[in-house]
């Protein structure tokens, strides 16, 4: 099953709505979402869901050198900087799941 949020806050009340039926596996976020960043995204869930956490994918258009973000894509395992294929999505995928 997937599960769409059309910004950050929205996702954030589909992380925090599941249940053991739709408890998530996996979050694919873009780095710029409207109302609450990606990387706002990542620091809340790092706070509150550790676990969950280690299991975002971030997507950015930006340098993924760039200082602005750099802290959080530079620490953040799982960073696809765009534009990227299916095949580099299919592996990071595999890679997050284990």
């Amino acid at each position: 099953m997937v599960d769409e949020a059309p910004d950050g806050r929205q996702a954030l009340e589909v992380i925090e709505n599941e249940t053991a039926e739709t408890a998530l596996d996996l979050i694919v976020t873009d780095l710029h979402l409207p109302g609450i960043a990606g990387d706002e995204l990542l620091q809340t869930l790092l706070a509150t869901r550790p676990t969950l956490a280690t299991r975002v994918i971030l997507t950015t258009g930006d340098d993924v050198q760039d200082a602005a973000h750099g802290s959080v894509l530079a620490t953040h395992p799982y960073v696809l900087q765009k534009p990227f294929d299916l095949a580099t999505l299919r592996a990071t995928v595999d890679r997050v799941l284990g």
